[in-house]
């Protein structure tokens, strides 16, 4: 059995990364991968430069394709901090502004729209409850789609819902609500709904789909060209991994969804792309107010955000919520971080410092949460070591 292998574009890359793999051990994290598991795709950030890459298991089990820096995997939640970005780069513009109240976007919303600022859907401060997570809110739009044929059935013939029909009904089930679940900006509870508004409010300001303005921003000045926004239209995508969980058996069954999110997650993309993206954040590539506005830990009130995911340094309090991004203050530096859980089972480990100049990237097509220490890949990595 293939235990583990490793992917790299040329010997030199590949000898100094197994070296440097070695020293601190990654391979001990993914013992578990091999030619009949789903697996991992992983890498290290140091500086503007992707310096490691490991990659375990397999894109598809069935027909024996491996994860390799090809490989595509939907980074669920870890897309929120790119809309968020968007939002601060229309700031940036005079386009809108984070004081806006949903009142602003809908005018014929409930009186308490008028309460509900960007800045609280961007921080889950805005009351409107999950519609992924929350009960009532996932049987309303169930009950929703049942009434629309059309999209009832391409759901019932395991195709994708179309994108602006979810978004109508997600806006629409956040207008009959009577009031938000506390008064927005007085707690804090995680929403994914929040984001699926931002993302419908990204495309009225633009009069642009929201997958075409993200792209236009992020994905091709950072020639990100393995990276999108689902849609109805581009599900499916070359080298993109089968996703999987494990059945009542213990076997690997596969996974899928019908809903194409966007704002909240749905972004799709490789190992190598996001290391671009992530270089841009630690070391910009150019100039950036949107990112300066997004890495702002220091230079605003933000609330407090313990997580339940992730590296253990986020799960031990004292993080805040700084848009999209939990954010520590750990090692001589300020360190963000997001998971991402897709839809259809996919995980995605996300974590940088731009003081230190080291980031963590791991992406897996399926629910596999262990990874090496932030703080033992710092040590190894970041600068001022």
């Amino acid at each position: 059995m293939n235990r583990y292998t490793l992917s790299f574009i040329s010997l030199p890359l590949l000898l100094s990364s197994a070296l440097s793999a070695k020293d601190l051990n990654i391979g001990q994290y993914f013992t578990i991968q091999d030619n009949e598991t789903p697996g991992c795709g992983v890498g290290i950030v140091q500086s503007d430069k992707l310096i490691e890459q490991l990659y375990v298991g397999q894109s598809n089990i069935r027909y024996q394709v491996p994860i390799d820096n090809k490989t595509v995997f939907d980074i669920g939640s870890v897309s929120k901090h790119m809309t968020a970005y968007i939002i601060m780069a229309l700031e940036s513009e005079g386009q809108l502004s984070q004081k806006q109240t949903l009142a602003d976007f809908y005018k014929d919303g409930p009186d308490w729209f008028n309460n509900v600022t960007l800045f609280h859907l961007i921080h889950h401060q805005s009351g409107i409850p999950d519609y992924l997570n929350d009960t009532e809110s996932a049987l309303y739009l169930m009950k929703r789609l049942k009434t629309n044929d059309k999209e009832l059935n391409t759901a019932l013939w395991g195709g994708i819902v179309d994108k602006s029909y979810l978004f109508s009904e997600i806006v629409g089930f956040s207008k009959q609500l009577k009031s938000p679940t506390f008064t927005p900006g007085t707690s804090i509870s995680y929403s994914n709904t929040g984001y699926v508004l931002l993302a419908d409010i990204i495309e009225k300001v633009t009069n642009n789909k929201f997958e075409d303005e993200i792209a236009s921003r992020i994905f091709i000045p950072l020639k990100m060209s393995n990276t999108q926004a689902s849609t109805k239209d581009n599900f499916l995508i070359n080298w993109k991994a089968s996703s999987y969980y494990v059945d009542k058996y213990g076997n690997y069954a596969h996974s899928h969804t019908m809903l194409p999110s966007q704002g909240d997650g749905g972004i799709q993309s490789t190992v190598p792309d996001m290391a671009k993206w992530m270089e841009h954040l630690i070391k910009p590539k150019y100039a950036d107010e949107a990112r300066e506005k997004l890495l702002a830990l220091s230079k605003g009130e933000y609330p407090a955000f313990t997580a339940y995911w992730g590296a253990v340094e986020f799960k031990m309090g004292g993080s805040k919520y700084v848009n999209g991004l939990i954010a520590k203050n750990l090692y001589g530096g300020e360190f963000y971080s997001h998971s991402g859980y897709s839809l259809d089972g996919m995980v995605t480990e996300f974590w940088f410092s731009p003081e230190r100049e080291v980031g963590y990237i791991q992406m897996c097509n399926y629910k596999y949460l262990r990874m090496p220490p932030l703080n033992s890949i710092v040590q190894q990595y970041g600068k001022g070591n």
